[in-house]
């Protein structure tokens, strides 16, 4: 009584909680409840087999992910794609937003339409490199080459290396001892200044 053909729909037709059972211990099932629709796989893997797939709305009036045999995959976002893999990769349209990003040694992360900033390690060292126009570190809120505070520093961060206030003095160190610091006047060392020939 639950489950009828409906010959003028042309329709097997299931009323809500009816279940429709494959295999010998009903190991996929399909049951809509008042509310939702269910396919239930209790073994193995489901497949669904095709050579173009595409995941959309009741009308088919947007496309939430696309899939084709020799093609990408798709992802979108209310009708508009945001993420398609390539033979390279893949490649994500607006921004990513994400807890972590690793890479592997020499594994780079590039910016700029001829990738001319590349970040990367090679195993033994860290790398920016720069390929064109200068290389400028500023502050969200900074309008050009400032930082309110620079430092760079040993990698267990209990050593300085060189330090920079905005509108003071840029410091530079021998083993965590301050021996040049700029000053408004100029700049002054602790220690022996020698030249190129080690003479004082």
């Amino acid at each position: 009584y639950n489950v009828v053909w409906d010959k003028s729909d042309n329709a097997l037709e299931f009323a809500d909680n009816a279940v429709a059972a494959f295999g010998n211990g009903s190991d996929l099932t399909i049951t809509h409840d008042t509310t939702n629709t269910h396919i239930r796989n209790n073994t193995g893997t489901l497949n669904l087999r095709a050579d173009s797939v595409r995941l959309t709305d009741a009308v088919i009036g947007h496309v939430y992910l696309a899939a084709a045999t020799g093609g990408s995959t798709d992802l979108y976002y209310d009708n508009s794609k945001k993420f398609e893999t390539t033979s390279t990769g893949a490649t994500l349209t607006g921004r990513l937003v994400s807890d972590g990003l690793d890479v592997g040694d020499s594994e780079s992360i590039r910016f700029g339409a001829g990738y001319d900033l590349e970040i990367y390690h090679d195993g033994t060292n860290s790398i920016i490199a720069n390929t064109t126009g200068p290389l400028i570190i500023r502050d969200q809120s900074a309008t050009r080459i400032h930082t309110d505070f620079f430092v760079v520093n040993n990698f267990v961060n209990d050593e300085n290396l060189i330090l920079g206030y905005v509108n003071g003095a840029v410091e530079l160190y021998y083993d965590n001892s301050k021996k040049l610091e700029t000053t408004s006047y100029g700049a002054k060392w602790t220690g022996i200044l020698l030249g190129a020939d080690n003479q004082q």
